[in-house]
């Protein structure tokens, strides 16, 4: 990074907006553990969703436990219920 670039990066920044992040670092920690369970929850759901709409046959979209995966029912299962060969697993 150059002097110029350093300058006008100096220039952008926001000492009083920086301050009040610095002081509500506590309350930022606790809402993004109040909020972490919930995203996750919702993102797996929007994710499993997509999936759905692109998985066409012979694979099928399960649920398995925590996990959704994309299988392929036909091949032969080498690990656990519903996964064969080849899937791929969103967790």
């Amino acid at each position: 990074m150059d002097h110029e670039t350093r300058t006008k990066a100096s220039k952008r920044q926001d000492s009083d907006w920086a301050a009040r992040v610095v002081r509500n670092l506590q309350q930022l920690e606790d809402d993004f553990f109040f909020a972490a369970g919930h995203l996750s929850e919702w993102m797996m759901t929007e994710a499993g969703l997509a999936i759905e709409k692109v998985v066409t046959p012979p694979w099928i979209l399960i649920e398995n436990g925590w996990e959704t995966q994309v299988v392929c029912p036909e091949w032969k299962m080498i690990r656990g219920v519903g996964t064969g060969d080849m899937w791929l697993q969103i967790a």
